[in-house]
């Protein structure tokens, strides 16, 4: 993996000395990793303190506990039950149509990415961005860099590792699933779903456009475009809530009167009239005017 021999310092040193401000020392990794190597630890968290200390989690449940007949279930054909799971969760997803028809073409490689066109054609199967690995349909969605930096922008770090160590059918339950985004008041799973829909366009307009350039804050454009995909009655970030309120008469304290008064102005005869009402602490009428 190394492409030099390491010095004692460095076959001694701890993961976390090779990370600075939160990110990985990339000026020192570039001398001792190849490239593509370099590439993958990219997509890779870095350790945090924060996050508190690494547990083992059972990937059976959803709480993260073993149990034997989850263990059973994985065994009876796993992929078939989690690629139904899947299935179900894009049919049922809000967003806009065209989206939903990208996700499952994405959930089922059917995207042309440079690794499938490599495999009937004699094109390369690299990556145009990146440039040194090969481009397969999560290579464009979520581990190029280019992906890999808008993701981190966008979802929690808590949640880092999950979301970028998960295979394609895991990585599609974990963002329908949970809400993993840093904003608030994003609703994810639309979020999630413009942003692969963008990532694979721009990919598309940087090979067929030779004048296009990605977007330098493509996770700004995901924030402020993901509510227009997203479907009537979902509640969009500062907008009102609606509330609807049966407006009823309430009893005064003991021994008090309440009067109520209304108007009304007729603005096509210029008249104007008013009344009123005055009760007792049990509803009864006392008087009235109009």
């Amino acid at each position: 993996m190394c492409i030099r021999t390491l010095s004692v310092e460095e076959q001694n040193s701890k993961v976390a000395e090779w990370v600075v401000n939160g990110f990985w020392d990339l000026s020192r990794l570039h001398s001792i990793v190849s490239s593509e190597v370099l590439q993958r630890l990219v997509s890779s968290p870095t350790p945090m303190q924060e996050a508190g200390d690494d547990v083992i989690l059972w990937n059976g449940t959803h709480t993260g506990i073993f149990t034997v007949k989850s263990a059973y279930h994985l065994l009876d054909k796993p992929d078939e039950v989690h690629s139904h799971k899947c299935f179900k969760l894009i049919w049922k997803w809000l967003g806009v149509e065209r989206i939903r028809v990208f996700m499952w073409l994405a959930f089922l490689n059917r995207l042309p990415s440079n690794e499938r066109r490599s495999k009937w054609s004699s094109s390369s199967p690299f990556c145009q961005h990146c440039h040194t690995c090969v481009e397969s349909t999560i290579h464009i969605l979520r581990d190029c860099i280019y992906a890999s930096n808008m993701w981190r922008a966008l979802i929690q770090p808590r949640y880092y590792f999950r979301f970028f160590a998960s295979s394609m059918t895991d990585w599609f339950i974990l963002n329908f699933s949970k809400d993993i985004g840093r904003n608030q008041g994003a609703t994810w799973n639309i979020l999630f779903g413009v942003g692969i829909w963008r990532l694979w366009n721009w990919r598309n307009d940087m090979v067929f456009n030779s004048h296009f350039v990605k977007p330098r804050d493509s996770a700004a454009i995901i924030l402020y475009s993901w509510h227009f995909f997203a479907p009537i009655g979902v509640p969009l970030p500062g907008s009102p809530q609606e509330s609807i309120v049966n407006p009823s008469w309430q009893l005064p304290p003991l021994d008090w009167l309440k009067a109520n008064v209304d108007g009304a102005v007729s603005t096509s005869n210029n008249k104007a009239g008013c009344g009123g009402v005055l009760r007792d602490h049990y509803g009864k009428w006392i008087k009235g005017f109009s």
